[in-house]
């Protein structure tokens, strides 16, 4: 009888069961996923830094457990919530509480488990779309294969039954302690609008502040705030989500309020009754709405910053062209050797020199002295024209070009900087600065490089030993990653030489990069799709209450647009309050973290921030829906 019992509730409660399972089939697949990439052989073998995918993989899995849980105790919590009365019937019905007890564990322990089940199945269907997608972002050209993992599959279930059962036997406690008067009378918390003004004013003031904070923060911030940045991430979280509470709780209630007053607006159409609806409600939504503005927040700030990483690292990876390989300390054969592991028609140019090293002294410098590698004009001139940049005159004594790398982090040059000082041993060489470029250092994404006169880096080489160079360069979009194997290969044969491959570094970003934004943005789904239906949830739950009211209407004249339009109103209130609280909390976030490292806003912003509020809104409209169709039967759109 029990298990017919929790069967029938099943069948009964589908509909308002069907977006929790999805949201949970979809968190499943996702683990499934993360979990089988790990143990993906093809992966690991073929992309360096192996232990560093399984790492990321293992800290996304964590993150997801905790947002799973977070979203199942919720969930599962606001159901037993909802359904006092119910539970209140079978205890005067004469159910014992164990019986009570054992038709919701089985309840929870059923929905979950078919969840569970449906999860794994759409994790293996879509693995290898998953593998492919990776391998996109990674940069790695081979085909991906079926792939699935026998430990994945174990680690998906341990995980998520732990988690089911749990949740079941948390159920069945909270069930246990249960007053019977209550489950059938269940006390309704009074809302008093007391100090809604202070309370509101304090909000702002707080939210405000942490702004003020977060935009003042820089690399001279700490000096002026006396704040260090470990403490100024948790004081601007906090003041920003305290004030966020206080905002919601008061602020939207009293500007309601006053909503109300206004007789030129609330006397039209049906404004009366959506307003009254959200003012007797909005108690209940407080805790609701700042928990999922804050979690969009942090969701939205996540996504943009790992999505500009990554776009900023294509744009100037395609921008700022640079050498393809640089042999260092080698002879002729190898220089040999190493050509002809090139194909002939792919080569651009090929240059045999030397450059010298030493330390720079400027002003305001992070480390000071800096080393640096200094080159002659001749051998500037060359490389410069065959990238086909802006000719420079013919520098002469003491004069120098200063060829700016912005990534590089040890020194801070002066667009204004008229002069350097060149050390060699005990003797100081002073230079004066003629010209600054930044987008012609086509030797280092991350050094700085000196070009000095050619008498004077004769002078120089007589004093200290020069580092031969062999410079080979490709067309573009000719490089691979087994011709940096090649060269590795080559040069590990010779004592002391070395090579430095910019297309190692570039595979090393889009290892690094792609591996954030994939799991980034699986992780920015799940989070989107768990606040969303905790949103759904809600208003669901509350629309079963309406039933009678919107009956009310109908009777009393109110046609189904009305009511619709009622409908969209009052849940629109709800969900893009939220969504523009959080997106404000987002934008000071991205200007702090933007400023703090130099960077600017760019055009993936306003993409991320776009697709996350086509999905969120994609709630709204499928939330307005059910909505309508639980408190406006057929009968009842007679008008459409």
């Amino acid at each position: 009888m029990i298990f017919q019992l929790a069967l029938r509730n099943i069948k009964r409660s589908f509909g308002v069961y069907r977006v929790y399972l999805t949201s949970l089939i979809f968190a499943t697949a996702i683990y499934f996923i993360f979990s089988n990439l790990k143990y993906n052989r093809q992966l690991l073998n073929n992309l360096d830094n192996a232990n560093y995918i399984q790492l990321g993989f293992n800290m996304s899995a964590v993150v997801l457990f905790f947002v799973m849980a977070i979203f199942i105790f919720f969930s599962s919590n606001y159901f037993l919530r909802e359904r006092k009365k119910e539970i209140g019937t079978y205890f005067l019905l004469g159910m014992r509480r164990y019986q009570v007890r054992a038709t919701l564990f089985i309840e929870t322990f059923t929905i979950s488990l078919i969840a569970l089940c449906s999860g794994l199945l759409c994790g293996v269907f879509f693995s290898k779309l998953a593998t492919m997608i990776l391998f996109k972002f990674v940069g790695f050209d081979k085909a991906s294969g079926f792939s699935f993992s026998y430990p994945a599959l174990i680690e998906t279930v341990v995980v998520f039954t732990s988690l089911i059962f749990l949740t079941a036997v948390t159920g069945m406690y909270r069930v246990k302690n249960f007053p019977i008067i209550n489950l059938i009378q269940p006390k309704e918390k009074k809302y008093k609008p007391y100090l809604t003004v202070l309370f509101s004013t304090i909000g702002l003031v707080l939210i405000l502040f942490g702004y003020s904070i977060a935009c003042l923060f820089d690399a001279e911030g700490e000096k002026i705030l006396n704040i260090s940045l470990f403490l100024w991430i948790p004081l601007v979280t906090l003041l920003v989500c305290v004030g966020t509470y206080f905002v919601i709780q008061s602020l939207f209630p009293l500007l309601l309020t006053v909503l109300a007053t206004l007789k030129i607006y609330v006397y039209r159409g049906t404004n009366m009754i959506w307003i009254e609806q959200l003012r007797s409600r909005m108690h209940s939504q407080v805790v609701m709405i700042t928990t999922i503005t804050i979690l969009s927040a942090v969701t939205m700030t996540a996504f943009c910053i790992v999505n500009s990483l990554f776009y900023k690292t294509t744009i100037d990876v395609r921008n700022n062209p640079m050498i393809n390989y640089q042999l260092l300390n080698g002879n002729p054969k190898m220089y040999d050797e190493a050509l002809a592991k090139v194909d002939q028609r792919k080569l651009d140019f090929k240059i045999h020199t030397s450059f010298l090293t030493g330390d720079i002294e400027v002003p305001k410098m992070v480390n000071n002295p800096y080393n640096i590698r200094v080159i002659p004009w001749e051998d500037y001139h060359k490389i410069a024209r065959k990238f086909n940049f802006r000719p420079s005159e013919k520098i002469l004594g003491n004069e120098s070009i200063f060829l700016y790398s912005k990534n590089n982090e040890g020194i801070n040059f002066s667009a204004n900087q008229k002069s350097v000082v060149y050390k060699i041993g005990n003797e100081k060489v002073h230079l004066k600065t003629t010209e600054i470029r930044e987008k012609e250092n086509v030797f280092s994404p991350y050094n700085s490089i000196l070009v000095v006169s050619n008498q004077l880096y004769y002078e120089l080489s007589q004093k200290t030993k020069a580092t031969p160079v062999y410079y080979i360069n490709l067309k573009p979009f000719t490089d691979s990653r087994e011709l940096v194997t090649q060269m590795n290969e080559v040069v590990s044969h010779y004592h002391g030489a070395s090579v430095i491959s910019i297309e190692e570094d570039k595979n090393w970003s889009k290892l690094t990069f792609g591996m954030i934004l994939y799991i980034g943005l699986f992780l920015s789904l799940v989070f989107i799709v768990t606040t969303g239906t905790i949103i759904y949830f809600k208003q669901i739950i509350d629309a079963t209450k309406d039933i009678q009211t919107y009956k009310i209407l109908y009777k009393m004249g109110v046609s189904y647009e009305e009511m619709r339009m009622i409908v969209a109103k009052q849940l629109g209130f709800i969900f893009i309050v939220p969504l523009f609280i959080a997106m404000s909390h987002c934008l000071f976030a991205l200007f702090a973290y933007f400023k703090l490292l130099g960077f600017q806003f760019d055009i993936s912003i306003v993409f991320s921030l776009s697709i996350y509020a086509v999905i969120y809104l994609c709630y709204y409209v499928m939330a307005v829906y059910h909505y309508l169709k639980i408190v406006c039967p057929p009968e009842m759109r007679t008008n459409i």
